[in-house]
C-alpha cells in the first residue's frame, strides 16, 4: 500500500485485520460501505469509484464514510479482501 493523502497505511492494515463489530451508529457500517463500493465498482468500473458516489449510494454524506475508512485506497483494499474471502456456493 502506498502512502498518499488518505493517511497512515498502518490504519489500512488495522481495518483489514480487525474483527468486524457492530457499529454504534445504526445504518452505516464498514461492511455496508464495502458492499456498496463493490456494487458501484461492478456497475461503473473501478475508475468510477469515489467516496462521494459510495456515500450517495448509501444515502449518507461523504464525510460520514471517513469515520469508517480513511480513503479510497483503503476502501479498495477492503473491497479486494471481501471479494477474495467470499466462498463460491
Amino acid at each position: 500500500m502506498t502512502r498518499g493523502s488518505a493517511g497512515d497505511p498502518d490504519r489500512g492494515i488495522e481495518l483489514l485485520w480487525q474483527a468486524r463489530e457492530r457499529d454504534p451508529r445504526p445504518g452505516l457500517s464498514l461492511g455496508r460501505i464495502v458492499l456498496a463500493a463493490i456494487e458501484l465498482a461492478d456497475a461503473e468500473g473501478l475508475a468510477g469509484l469515489s467516496m462521494r458516489k459510495v456515500a450517495d449510494r448509501l444515502g449518507f454524506t461523504t464525510m460520514s464514510l471517513y469515520r469508517h475508512v480513511p480513503g479510497r485506497d483503503q476502501l479498495v483494499d477492503l473491497m479486494v479482501d471481501e471479494v477474495l474471502s467470499e466462498h463460491p456456493d
